[in-house]
């Protein structure tokens, strides 16, 4: 019996070790989960290009990345400005959660094809980030070539 205590304290002693003030979680479409919680922004975000508000796109970043995204921006905007989306389809995604001690970061990432126009396709990256500063796009890009 005594033993027996002994190995239930041990491993109690060994679990309360490996536990941390971080909970992360990390889910992928492997499981079927490809619908992007961030879509009403990414259509946002694909008007503003379109119609080449400059202005709206860039309120639509983080707030760490809004300063430096101008130029990027513009240029993403010249290139689909006056084209339409038809629609769009998930090609992958995946979400980071991290709860801790330095703040909350929900960070959904993946790709989509963009039918527009004229039957022309192009793939778009995203990574929509969530923190405690404020939420929006960190990155934003079209993907030129085989996807």
């Amino acid at each position: 019996m005594k033993k027996v205590l002994c190995v239930f304290v041990t491993v109690i002693m060994l679990l309360s070790c490996m536990t941390a003030c971080n909970f992360h979680s990390n889910f992928n479409d492997g499981i079927g989960n490809t619908k992007f919680d961030a879509l009403p922004q990414i259509e946002k975000m694909l008007a503003a290009l379109t119609s080449g508000d400059t202005d709206a796109a860039l309120a639509l970043m983080h707030p760490d990345v809004r300063e430096q995204a101008g130029y990027a921006v513009a240029q993403t905007s010249e290139y689909l400005r006056g084209r339409n989306v038809v629609s769009l389809e998930t090609i992958n995604r995946s979400v980071y959660t991290s709860k801790g001690s330095a703040g909350d970061i929900r960070q959904e990432s993946g790709a989509l094809r963009v039918t527009m126009d004229q039957a022309r396709t192009v793939a778009i990256s995203v990574v929509y980030l969530t923190t405690d500063a404020g939420e929006g796009f960190s990155s934003f890009q079209v993907v030129l070539g085989t996807v």
